[in-house]
Order: C-alpha cells, then structure tokens, then sequence
C-alpha cells in the first residue's frame, strides 16, 4: 500500500517552521511570504503561523497592530565553539573584504565623476574655436595699443568719473525742479491736456533708453554716495 500524502497544510506549516529556524529572525506574516517567493499563498500564512504559535513551535510578539514571529531559541541547536570561531572569523574577513571594496567603489566613483566633468572630442572642438574667437577679439583690441595709442591715466579718468558724479547730480536736481513745476502748471489739467500742452511747449519725457540707463550701473547709488563723501570733504576744507 502506498504512504498516504503529507496533508498539504502540514507540509507548509513544516516549511514555514524550517525557514523560522533557518533565518533565526522576526518576521510577519507578509514578510515571510514574499521571502518564500510564493510557496505558500499570502492568506494561508498568517493561518499556518497562529497553528504553529498555538501548538508552541514558534513564538510570537505583538508590536503595536503588528505581529511577529520568531522560531524558539530553546529549540534551536547550540552551536559548538570551533564552529563559532569559524563563522567569526568568516564574518571579520567579509567585513575587510566590505572595507576594501568600499574604497575601491569610493575610488572608482571619483574616477567617473572626473570622466563625466572632462569634455568629449566634440565638446572641446566647440571650446577651442569659442576661445580662438576670444583671443582674435582681445587681438583687435590690443591692436590700438601696440600702434601707440596713448592711454588714458588714472589720475585722468578719477577727474572725469568725479565730474560725471558732480554733472549727474546738477541734472537730478535741475529734473525735480522741473517735474515740481510742472505738477503745479498741470494739477489741474486732464491727462489729456497735460500732453497737449507738452507738445505745444516742446516738452519731451525720458526716453526708455534714458529709463535703462538710470537703473544702470553707471547711475548706480555707489557714485551717488561717492558724490556726497565728496561735498563732504569740500565742506570740511
């Protein structure tokens, strides 16, 4: 007579125990079934496990909603000292090996980085004639140097900058006075014939490239703050 069939139920629950023991670690009930990779279905697990917990075989604990489980430490075989030795010995020579490769990915790693910032073939054709461009502008620009072209000293271009300054401030000046005027002549005036009366006199606002330029660097707050430590100066003397 052929032996009768191992019950399907307790061939899982006999896999599931042997994996416990094998892995020695907590798990869930999802946990375990994906690390089976399907052996056993996902809604027969946690039922195989609440038998095996039931009947003592494993133990189990709850953590929050979740619960774990974990093969018994009593039922688990001691291991004999010079197989410990062995395994730590295995474990501290895998862990050197870790170290070396580590630096070794490490070294790699800044190796690729140094690859990935260098130009290619194509790149440093495009580089080479941006620059070439570059230095033939430069070149043009020296031209009238090398000719003899007198230069422009220090001394007078802080003359021309501090009467720029002095110019500059004179029109701001001479602007407000303008505009306060003509506040006055037009307050009560229509927009419409505040412009009128503008082309009648010949009156022409601020251009928007006059605009641009006020916002500037050239009309930058710096010169205005020049200009003042300048009256400054001349007061005190």
């Amino acid at each position: 007579m052929a032996p009768k069939a191992k019950d399907p139920e307790e061939k899982a629950k006999a896999l599931v125990l042997s994996y416990l023991k094998e892995v020695n670690r907590p798990y869930g009930a999802i946990d375990i079934t994906a690390n089976l990779k399907g052996a056993i279905a996902k809604t027969q697990t946690p039922k195989v496990l609440a038998a095996l917990a039931e009947r003592g075989e494993i133990s189990q604990k709850t953590y929050a909603k979740s619960i774990f489980y974990v093969a018994k430490q009593s039922d688990l075989e001691d291991i004999p000292s010079d197989k410990l030795k062995a395994l730590e010995e295995e474990c501290a020579a895998v862990q050197d090996s870790s170290k070396i490769l580590q630096t070794e990915l490490k070294s790699l790693q800044q190796a690729l980085t140094k690859l990935k910032s260098t130009p290619t073939d194509s790149q440093l054709s495009s580089i080479n004639a941006e620059y070439a461009s570059k230095a033939l502008l430069l070149e043009e620009r020296l031209a009238p140097l090398r000719a003899g072209v007198r230069l422009i000293s220090a001394e007078e271009l802080a003359n021309i900058e501090t009467k720029w300054i002095q110019m500059r401030a004179e029109w701001i000046s001479r602007r407000k006075v303008a505009k306060d005027v003509w506040s006055f002549f037009t307050e009560d005036r229509s927009p419409q014939e505040s412009v009128e009366l503008a082309d009648t006199l010949g009156i022409e606002a601020d251009s928007p490239e006059h605009e641009r330029l006020e916002r500037g660097p050239l009309c930058s707050t710096k010169q205005s703050r020049v200009l003042k430590r300048k009256q400054a100066f001349e007061v005190r003397d």
